[in-house]
């Protein structure tokens, strides 16, 4: 019993890592959209540690129907068994959550992004105002722009949406490419063994660069002339 219901919890904790690492794959996951992601599978790790996720309820289910799981009978777990099982997955679903956090304790950029998304400003119209000035200016400032600029044109989007000063567009451009992952490079990498085989191993290095700009950037070949 103690064995399946540790797989049982292993494979909701991978459910929610899995959807998180498809996510930072695509090539158009900007920061904004990192940081909430983030924020939202370390919630839900969270909640896995006070409350059973699909697989072990699922898992728990059955075998309380009919002490089995998928035709094999399983022997009745003791107190202590339970008791333990407990303590295992807090500390199991706290590893993950605090791991997930290191892994993006570095990322200076998602945090400090998440105030150029509407739907996280105040609904009172004097605590927008002001809101998110700070972290503006700071990623301004990291991305080597005028700082003061950013701030006010950041207040005048604020009361208008459509209106963004050159300078926020600029940092929110800049915010919108920023890798959020090595996906890309790993990519790039994946590319370059296709290009430069074992065949093809006198290349140059122009050559490879060109061959991999055009295969990289460059529309399928179905709609070359």
């Amino acid at each position: 019993w103690y064995f399946v219901a540790e797989l049982a919890m292993i494979k909701d904790a991978l459910r929610s890592l899995q959807e998180l690492s498809l996510f930072l794959q695509r090539e158009n996951a900007s920061a904004v959209d990192a940081f909430f992601k983030v924020e939202s599978v370390g919630k839900t790790l969270q909640a896995l540690k006070e409350q059973a996720g699909k697989s072990v309820c699922s898992f728990l289910k059955q075998w309380e129907a009919c002490q089995t799981f998928r035709g094999t009978e399983l022997s009745k777990p003791t107190q202590q068994q339970l008791t333990d099982f407990q303590q295992l997955r807090k500390r199991f679903y706290q590893c993950l959550f605090d791991n997930l956090n290191s892994r993006f304790a570095d990322a200076n950029m998602l945090p400090l992004a998440r105030v150029l998304c509407p739907a996280v400003w105040p609904d009172d119209e004097l605590e927008r105002i002001i809101y998110g000035d700070c972290e503006v200016g700071k990623l301004a400032k990291l991305l080597g722009l005028d700082v003061t600029e950013a701030v006010s044109q950041f207040r005048e989007f604020k009361g208008n949406q459509k209106r963004r000063g050159e300078t926020l567009n600029t940092s929110i451009s800049l915010v919108h490419v920023y890798p959020v992952s090595s996906a890309e490079c790993e990519r790039g990498f994946s590319a370059m063994n296709l290009q430069h085989t074992a065949l093809r191993n006198r290349l140059l290095t122009t050559t490879v660069s060109s061959l991999l700009m055009i295969q990289l950037n460059g529309p399928p070949l179905s709609e070359w002339p």
